[in-house]
């Protein structure tokens, strides 16, 4: 037989021009493809390889190509060889299915150079190409089989090869995955990170770059590995919303732990219908297939492919009504889930230009309601696409991934033509284009594993307590509207109702029906509705801190995760507690830490602190030269607002009485409203002193079931003499500005004014040294705060923790301030150095003869820090700190000793 046959994968080709490599759907299409994804409408630059063709012969050239939308086939490109075209239009089948094209007939020998030349600039697509001499060979379309040909082609093992047993075996290197990898490998267990991706994050990776959100968006930032990981992130920073690097650091760093990138979990072993034995991962860029053993496993993948693989119950969609008894739930079940977004965290999607730049959409392209309140949605920023900018619910982003991506496009093509020819601000996007830079779908929404319990709205909302709470949340009961942006007039929601800080509890994060399996990410055990406040980042992180932890246990103790739940439940908490991962309700009582049983003395107790709740740092005075404002957010489950609170200082020598006007502005920001009726109201300030004003105005508040927000514009005019109280590092919800030379409002995000609705509360706090050796590793309460050294006195200030009885230690951990509270969600917000944070400090023991020191630190920026040394008899701690990075007192929130 002479019969000849090369295989080429796309992503092989020597020069990729403009075509961008797509491996998100290998576990799908089969293989990695290369998509033609840039400015709409511009053909991207030709991809080209060069293959040797081993004897002079005419040969037949197959391209597997997929036409993306049908029958418009925007995706249509050619295949050049050696330059010559021969006209053949490929990517236009009536199929939207991947499909083998002929190309052509060529005479060819030697060096042959092919090029992909697109002929569109709308994502064609090619995944692999086949050059043969023999006619009668039609290559299958079935992925199995046709990898089957691939691998006899080029010579390539099929064998699925053996790598290792584990005691803890993580799939998914995300913000639940990490976590969990890092908890298990630092209670010494072999642990192995199975990521499907090249780089870590998963929504917060350097290819999406969602940033880190929680509870923090309201106000109790979480704590443990998720706030290592925003030190980390914050201390070299590059781009807002890449989380890669600072997870790379932690998991580098951990000597138990093995990763592999690139490597999608495919199935898996069972030893028996409810015990995994192993997983086996295909490796998405060469295609072959590894296999690893392992003790306990589990799921970050957030599609849960692991527990599908093996068998675990699971739910996808939405529940109805009487499932849960869910007011916020739909009526009838479905199978919607929450469109994702195209995101890209290395440039704006759509950039400035210094020429304008026209686009006319194909008629192909949605098009969206051309006037603002049809459309729906704010549009705050010309060059950042929002998150709203979704698909309809109805596509299925696991079995249908390609598809709901494609979807995306769609929507990105629609808005972008919104943009440029219908907004009333298209004048801002004249100098615009659409770069384009992205094809990654950050998904929201898949499978969800059911656990020993399911969490609901109605615990949420109620904040049932559970005897196993290993977190909590605090992000909204948060669901975008299931039309996506075709939503038009009902904005972009379908609920968002305020939580304070439910409790998840354990039997949430592990199988109600696989003994060895756990779970970390969205795809845990809620409901629909209850899933809206625990998808977010950092909530998922605290997740995968405890099952990491809870995974390393099993292990040693032999158990499995129910019998965690049953039997060591209380062990779990209080290595949580110790490891820094804050537990509402659950307060540190470790035999083996004589701290709790000590008594505390410091240099010095600050008498005069408030204690804050409100998100963001205290600011500066701005002087009233010029018009101000504020967007300020408030519930309306307090009905109508009959008082509101602006805190001023005045410089004048006499009573003063201001204007202030209020409008309310709609309620979610991105929620498209309206203006309503301005309020103006008027209270006197008092002279030569700072205080919170007090105004009567009587403002109805319009009662919604579903989204639970309001906010109101608070305006106060030029007024000479008064200054308003700023606040800085808010969330990117805050914001506040000044009125320009035009009389139109310049509002800026991520700060605000100290202005409110409910009177504020400010308390005297207890700055005591108690506050660190109380049970409680952070700010609870005005009474269990923190140590605050006097403000009005120097550095050095120190701390001192005497035992009731000596005992022998051999580890001392300090947890310092580093501003749980701000930012807590805030896109452009990087605080490197938190002001609140000690930065130079030592930490000595005494032995009843002499004070040792055990650690000299310069340049922390860490919330907590570890220092071991040889076990020794100790009757006293002491903690000096030498400078902060910038705060006036000496902070500390917790010192814990342990007992060798």
């Amino acid at each position: 037989m002479n019969d000849i046959k090369i295989w080429i994968d796309a992503l092989e080709f020597d020069k990729k021009g403009g075509w961008k490599v797509d491996t998100q759907f290998v576990h799908l299409v089969g293989c990695g493809y290369l998509i033609a994804a840039n400015e709409p409408g511009v053909p991207v630059a030709d991809a080209k390889t060069t293959v040797k063709i081993p004897k002079k012969d005419t040969y037949r050239i197959w391209v597997r190509d997929r036409n993306w939308l049908r029958p418009h086939n925007p995706g249509k490109f050619s295949l050049l060889v050696n330059g010559e075209d021969n006209g053949v239009v490929l990517g236009a089948q009536p199929s939207d299915a991947w499909i083998w094209e002929i190309a052509g007939d060529f005479e060819l020998e030697g060096d042959v150079e092919l090029t992909i030349k697109d002929l569109t600039g709308y994502c064609g697509r090619f995944s692999s190409i086949v050059i043969t001499n023999d006619f009668d060979y039609v290559p299958t379309r079935e992925i199995e089989r046709m990898n089957k040909e691939r691998a006899k082609i080029k010579g390539l093992d099929t064998s699925v090869k053996y790598c290792g047993d584990y005691d803890v075996i993580v799939a998914g290197g995300g913000p639940g995955g990490v976590p969990a990898a890092i908890a298990s490998a630092r209670k010494g267990m072999k642990t192995l990170l199975i990521h499907n991706r090249p780089v870590l994050g998963g929504n917060g990776s350097a290819e999406i770059g969602i940033t880190f959100e929680g509870a923090g968006s309201h106000e109790i930032r979480e704590t443990g590995i998720a706030e290592e990981l925003r030190r980390l992130r914050d201390s070299d920073p590059i781009r807002p919303g890449d989380w890669s690097r600072a997870l790379k650091k932690l998991v580098d760093a951990e000597e138990n732990l093995t990763v592999v990138y690139n490597s999608h979990v495919c199935d898996v072993e069972m030893e028996n219908e409810t015990t995994i034995k192993g997983v086996i991962a295909l490796d998405i860029l060469e295609l072959t297939k590894k296999s690893y053993t392992g003790k306990i496993f589990i799921d970050c993948t957030g599609d849960a492919w692991v527990g599908y693989y093996a068998g675990a119950k699971y739910r996808f969609g939405r529940e109805a009504k009487h499932q849960h008894n869910e007011y916020l739930a739909a009526d009838i079940a479905d199978t919607q889930t929450m469109s994702g977004c195209i995101r890209d965290v290395k440039k704006e999607l759509i950039i400035k230009t210094d020429y304008p730049v026209e686009y006319k959409a194909p008629d192909w392209v949605p098009k969206l309601p051309e006037t603002d309140e049809e459309f729906g949605r704010h549009i705050h920023a010309v060059t950042r696409l929002a998150w709203w900018v979704e698909a309809p619910n109805t596509y299925d982003d696991m079995w249908d991934g390609e598809q709901t991506r494609d979807a995306l496009i769609l929507v990105l093509l629609g808005y972008y033509d919104h943009l440029k020819n219908y907004w009333s601000g298209k004048e801002k996007a004249k100098y615009t284009r659409f770069a384009f830079t992205s094809i990654m779908d950050g998904r929201r929404e898949s499978r969800r594993l059911i656990g020993d319990y399911i969490l609901t709205q109605n615990d949420c909302i109620n904040n049932t307590h559970f005897d196993d709470v290993i977190s909590y949340t605090g992000w909204d009961l948060d669901i975008h509207h299931p039309e996506g942006i075709y939503g038009g007039k009902n904005g972009p929601l379908y609920c968002a109702r305020r939580v304070h800080a439910p409790e998840v509890p354990f039997r949430c994060l592990y199988s109600v029906n696989i003994d060895n399996l756990m779970f970390a990410g969205r795809n845990i055990s809620t409901s629909h509705i209850a899933m809206g406040t625990t998808r977010v980042q950092n909530s998922i992180a605290t997740f995968g801190q405890a099952v990491g932890t809870a995974a390393a246990m099993c292990v040693r103790l032999g158990e499995t995760p129910r019998g965690i739940y049953q039997r060591h439940m209380s062990e779990l908490q209080q290595t949580l507690i110790k490891d820094d991962q804050y537990i509402p309700s659950v307060r540190s009582n470790d035999v083996n830490d004589p701290c709790l049983r000590a008594k505390a003395t410091a240099s010095s107790v600050s008498s005069g602190e408030i204690f804050r709740t409100a998100k963001g740092e205290i600011g500066e005075l701005l002087p009233l030269n010029v018009a101000r404002a504020a967007d300020i957010s408030y519930s309306e489950t307090l009905g109508d607002v009959e008082h509101v609170y602006v805190k001023l200082r005045s410089d004048l020598d006499k009573p003063y009485t201001i204007k202030l006007h209020l409008q309310p502005i709609g309620g979610d920001s991105d929620t498209f409203a309206a203006a309503g009726e301005i309020y103006t109201t008027e209270a006197v300030v008092p002279p030569m002193c700072e205080s919170w004003v007090k105004f009567d105005v009587i403002i109805p508040t319009k009662r919604d079931m579903y989204v639970e927000s309001v906010r109101i514009r608070f305006m106060l005019d030029e007024n000479p003499g008064i200054s308003w109280r700023s606040i800085v590092n808010g969330t990117m919800y805050q914001k506040a500005g000044e009125k320009d030379a035009d009389g139109n409002w310049k509002m800026k995000q991520n700060c605000s004014m100290c202005a409110s609705v409910p009177e504020p509360k400010e308390p005297i706090a207890n700055c005591g040294p108690e506050n660190a050796i109380n049970g409680y590793n952070r700010i609870v309460d005005a009474q269990n705060y923190e140590w605050v050294s006097d403000p009005a006195q120097d550095m050095p200030q120190w701390l001192e923790v005497e035992f009731d009885e000596p005992a022998t230690i051999h580890n001392i951990s300090v947890c310092f301030d580093t501003d749980l509270v701000n930012p807590g969600v805030a896109w452009g917000v990087k605080v490197a150095e938190p002001p609140k944070c000690i930065k130079d400090y030592t930490v000595e023991i005494f032995d009843g003869s002499n004070w040792i020191k055990i650690a000299d630190e310069k340049g922390n920026f860490m919330r907590k820090r570890s220092h071991s040394f040889e076990a020794t008899r100790v009757e006293k701690i002491r903690v000096t700190a030498l400078a902060t990075w910038g705060d006036r007192s000496a902070r500390i929130m917790e010192i814990r000793a342990e007992k060798a």
